[in-house]
């Protein structure tokens, strides 16, 4: 048969097109799928599923609380949206459950103070259960940051509502307005806050691809960029591990047991797949399996499969398809009558490098929980600050305690829990590690001058010190001096002794005996902010103060 060579050219491109298209999903390149015994057995969690859909589930590492969304509407504000499984479906609401003491799953909340008609979606739960990032399409939600929201809990309602924006919105507004509208399918936020994955596309009931967001040193948002693991098909429900480092994604795009099947994959810094597996059964099956997530210890993972919540005990699994092994630490904060508080948990490493972070609440034990993703493979010391509010307040300064505590962390090559049992702090006359710390005094670029802001904060310091003396004749005020990177070593430690002394010079001449007053100067050495910005210098030209 004669061919003519547009003819050719047109049967080779579209053998090279077929190749291209099937070779994807030869199984020569298919992912490995896991193997697990017989014993893994899988079961519906009867009391959190309805006769509607539930899915973008969230669990925190310790496996005390998980958070999903739930289309069962029952709410004064719930909108009817259409049919599912032949019964209404309304606007999402997002609700969650706490275990109890028996380590059963309570009847799950609506978490009211969150909820709307808009429709609330993806929600995402902080390591101590105190914070949820979650998804919500609300009219102002351009202007408002979104649409991806955070809150804060205080006692049983949640607070402090905020739009992520930056980096996360300006991607938003972009795609919504290129495409008239846009659609995600699941997210989720590293232990630490500072990475987050969403899977999105132009339309829901089409194919999504897996996109990402940093933050910087300044602590602002990137503008969301495709991740390389994502295919030509459909990506769904990605869920971050406490490791910061392993997702758990739904996708068609990699072959498997038909529908969307659930794939682990372990990360590098820029997103690529160092390598990946298919979760096997019985995870996946010829339906849509997805919305995977498991506990810190890897011990109990939780996943969807039409619409219902199921649970499964992974001890027993594969150990590939655990994450790599993390550090819990677990505590209560109490106050000098016993009863819970609300406080600040910070865990630091030898550098004074803040590595994890939990909130308190009175209202619930006063429990924390330091989630540690990067564990030290031998022996380690961390400090942990602790840190109220007592309440006082003035315009310029709040009186906030401090507790310093030194923590030895043993190596560690599994997962592991420690109990740090309960810590008592505020003002109890015996506690002895007491500290008040207020506000810094702040200086211009290469300047020891006090400016008027400085001079209110030394009054109110002055003011302060007083009225402690009276209970605690031997309390002192301790002056720490810092600069910018701006200059040589040399200079900046010369630099910060003077900021000291124009501070302890002004304490001085009001009264306050020379004995009383402790400086130290530490140049450039320990900034608290980047320096690669002129707001992150300004942040470190300051005297810091505190009286204990």
């Amino acid at each position: 048969m004669k061919i003519n060579k547009t003819s050719l050219l047109s049967f080779l491109l579209l053998i090279l097109i077929f190749k291209v298209s099937f070779g994807f999903a030869q199984d020569s390149e298919l992912p490995p799928i896991l193997q697990h015994p017989d014993s893994v057995q899988i079961e519906a969690i009867d009391v959190l599923n309805s006769d509607s859909r539930e899915t973008n589930l969230s669990v925190t590492p310790d496996g005390k609380y998980l958070f999903f969304m739930s289309i069962r509407g029952g709410q004064s504000w719930s909108i009817r949206s259409g049919m599912y499984k032949n019964k209404p479906r309304f606007d999402g609401d997002i609700y969650f459950s706490k275990k109890d003491e028996n380590g059963k799953w309570t009847t799950a909340q609506n978490l009211k103070a969150i909820n709307s008609s808009s429709g609330e979606d993806e929600p995402f739960v902080s390591q101590d259960g105190q914070q949820v990032v979650f998804q919500s399409w609300r009219r102002n939600w351009i202007a408002e940051g979104g649409p991806y929201y955070q809150a804060k809990a205080k006692g049983n309602s949640w607070t402090n509502m905020r739009g992520l924006g930056q980096g996360i919105n300006t991607f938003f507004r972009r795609e919504f307005s290129k495409y008239g509208g846009y659609a995600t399918d699941g997210m989720s936020v590293s232990s630490d806050m500072n990475t987050f994955i969403v899977t999105a596309g132009a339309n829901y009931n089409g194919d999504m691809d897996l996109y990402w967001s940093k933050k910087d040193s300044t602590g602002k948002w990137s503008v969301c960029t495709e991740m390389p693991i994502s295919t030509p098909k459909n990506e769904r429900s990605v869920f971050l591990a406490a490791d910061n480092k392993t997702i758990y994604f739904a996708s068609d795009g990699y072959g498997g047991f038909g529908g969307l099947d659930i794939f682990k994959a372990l990360l590098d810094e820029n997103g690529n797949a160092i390598e990946i597996f298919n979760i096997g059964a019985p995870f996946n099956t010829d339906k849509d399996d997805y919305g995977f997530v498991l506990t810190a210890s890897g011990e109990a993972a939780y996943f969807v499969r039409e619409g219902d919540i199921f649970y499964a005990d992974l001890i027993n699994a594969s150990p590939e398809i655990k994450p790599s092994p993390v550090l819990l630490l677990e505590g209560n904060i109490v106050g000098c009558d016993g009863n819970p508080m609300d406080a600040k948990v910070s865990l630091y490493d030898e550098n004074d490098k803040e590595i994890s972070v939990s909130f308190t609440n009175a209202r619930n034990k006063g429990e924390y929980v330091l989630l540690v993703s990067n564990p030290p493979k031998n022996k380690k010391s961390y400090k942990q600050i602790i840190e109220t509010e007592k309440g006082f307040k003035q315009e310029t300064f709040q009186e906030t305690f401090f507790k310093t505590k030194k923590i030895e962390i043993p190596s560690i090559k599994k997962y592991t829990k420690i109990e740090l049992g309960k810590t008592q702090i505020n003002d109890c006359k015996e506690e002895k590690t007491e500290i008040i710390k207020l506000d810094n005094v702040y200086f211009d670029f290469d300047s020891d001058e006090l400016n008027q802001n400085s001079i209110t904060v030394l009054e109110n310091l002055i003011a302060v010190f007083n009225q402690n003396l009276e209970k605690n004749n031997s309390q002192k005020i301790i002056l720490t001096g810092h600069t910018d990177s701006k200059g040589s070593n040399e200079y900046n430690e010369i630099l910060s002794q003077k900021r000291l002394l124009s501070v302890q010079n002004f304490l001085e001449s009001k009264g306050i005996d020379k004995s009383k007053i402790k400086i130290t100067p530490k140049g450039e050495k320990s900034p608290v902010k980047t320096n690669a910005t002129e707001n992150g210098r300004s942040k470190n030209r300051r005297v810091e103060i505190r009286i204990e």
